[in-house]
């Protein structure tokens, strides 16, 4: 396997430089959270309102909308608007462990961080962390690399009133001994997990062919209170990973 270097580390503050298409990822990605947790033919906010809400251009919208028709999860009606089409069938997978600890303590997996900065709060992101108006978010995006080759990439969003304390520390550690560290206490979240085609974000990143098996998870997290902490998507290698969940209790014993 071609061994690759760690991506290099942008500068934490600033858009200067940033690629329209990790704009564009970042756009889709809270998109296709919200569609999924809408109702069957919602209707999508038109252009003008999606370009005032997450504070990027029309060519930005356009491809973050191209994205998820690829997917399927989109239909334009003439006249009419952009609805979804598409519903995806969930089941839980329960993982409350960090990356780090979940690979056994593999000491050889790193961070790097590609952004990692305050911004103001797209509506989405607003109802998923409960926050008003006027508030902004903290957006911390990484590359791990796992013995030089790239694992995943994870883009996280947190309420800035209680997160952005984490933007002055070492972004190479887990996030959760972070949060930890700043007096947030976290609790289990909410895992959910999909098989998916890498498009050419991921083929960028992850070093993959376009079209390549990759594994999307989606990560929800409250503090101890329920107050919302954390909304991140995560796209993971599928050929560097393999879930192996732990089946702690059974209903009742096999036979039975």
């Amino acid at each position: 396997m071609q061994r690759l270097q760690p991506p290099e580390v942008l500068p934490w503050t600033g858009t200067s430089g940033r690629l329209r298409a990790d704009e564009a990822r970042r756009v889709r990605d809270v998109l296709r959270w919200e569609i999924l947790a809408a109702p069957a033919a919602w209707k999508l906010p038109s252009e003008e309102q999606l370009i005032r809400s997450f504070s990027v251009s029309r060519n930005t919208v356009r491809v973050a909308l191209g994205l998820l028709r690829e997917e399927g999860l989109l239909e334009r009606v003439q006249g009419a608007g952009t609805f979804t089409r598409a519903r995806h069938t969930r089941h839980r997978l329960d993982l409350g462990l960090d990356m780090r600890t979940s690979l056994h303590g593999r000491p050889t997996l790193e961070y790097s961080v590609l952004v990692a900065e305050r911004r103001p709060a797209p509506e989405p992101l607003r109802r998923a962390l409960q926050l008003g108006p006027t508030d902004d978010v903290v957006l911390i995006e990484r590359v791990a690399v796992l013995d030089h080759v790239p694992l995943l990439v994870s883009t996280g969003w947190f309420p800035a009133h209680l997160a952005a304390p984490i933007l002055d520390l070492d972004l190479t550690s887990e996030l959760s001994d972070l949060l930890v560290s700043i007096g947030l206490e976290v609790r289990a979240g909410e895992f959910s997990v999909e098989a998916v085609r890498a498009d050419s974000t991921a083929t960028n990143l992850l070093g993959v062919r376009g079209g390549a098996p990759i594994l999307r998870f989606t990560f929800q997290a409250d503090l101890v209170d329920g107050t919302p902490i954390e909304l991140s998507f995560l796209h993971c290698r599928g050929d560097r990973l393999e879930l192996v969940p732990q089946l702690l209790q059974l209903g009742r014993q096999a036979g039975g």
